[in-house]
């Protein structure tokens, strides 16, 4: 059934489509109450809760935002882990875990925390010494850094409107830290075609980095936080992980 007029400026909804926004909106409602009611009932909200996350996100953004959550929940510390997979997670190896991609093995609770977002970048100073690419063939006269580390399979191509090119660089270095790739790149010593957006925002924003390439890019990819059955049935888990899956996004 056709929820959206996809043909109009600015979208429309259809007559179905209006009628399923007036029945979700109470069921929002309810549910936004439901995780209120809970994240504001602080009995028994203490004691630990182990989280992965990936190794770069831990080391750049996750203080600050264990930092707000601790001011509403004093009594629940978070150990951080870094970069588990789906199976330890399975396993009960950590509590929660941010994985990227759709998890598929069974007995898993899990929640979208938004998507990663991929950029390819070089410093002006590169580019200035090096000229700027346009195309995925030039590649061949750049040094590229590569991430090769446990979070994300390795950008073998790059797409433009529907099409496909491989990337071979004419030197390449991999890393299995996106930091240090970041820290290389930022340092003018060859370009990536992958950082992830979370990561170089502020770079770009003050021109530090800038973009190449222009209009070829790894496909976003969908992340998730993750926990068990049995870790849900947790309250602390619950009110952490619905809290932490909003944050992120």
């Amino acid at each position: 059934t056709e929820l959206v007029r996809h043909n109009t400026r600015p979208l429309e909804f259809t007559e179905a489509g209006l009628t399923a926004l007036r029945r979700i909106e109470p069921i929002i409602r309810a549910h936004e109450s439901l995780v209120s009611s809970i994240m504001n009932d602080n009995r028994s909200l203490e004691g630990k809760i182990r989280l992965s996350s990936a190794p770069g996100f831990a080391a750049r953004r996750l203080t600050p935002i264990l930092q707000r959550f601790h001011q509403s929940y004093p009594n629940i510390t978070v150990e951080i882990l870094v970069g588990l997979k789906e199976a330890e997670v399975q396993k009960g190896l950590c509590d929660i875990a941010t994985l990227t991609g759709e998890p598929t093995m069974p007995g898993l609770v899990y929640m979208s925390r938004g998507r990663n977002v991929f950029l390819p970048v070089a410093s002006p100073d590169y580019i200035r010494r090096n000229g700027m690419p346009f195309h995925p063939d030039q590649l061949r006269s750049h040094t590229g850094y590569v991430y090769a580390g446990p979070v994300r399979s390795e950008t073998k191509e790059l797409v433009r409107c529907g099409k496909a090119e491989p990337i071979v660089y004419g030197t390449a270095i991999r890393s299995t830290d996106v930091l240090a790739v970041r820290r290389a790149v930022l340092d003018g010593m060859g370009i990536a075609v992958d950082l992830p957006l979370v990561q170089i925002s502020e770079d770009l924003l003050q021109g530090r980095l800038v973009p190449i390439l222009p209009g070829w890019f790894r496909p976003p990819v969908e992340c998730f936080n993750v926990t068990t059955r049995s870790a849900w049935h947790m309250k602390r888990v619950r009110v952490f992980f619905e809290w932490y899956s909003r944050e992120l996004q």
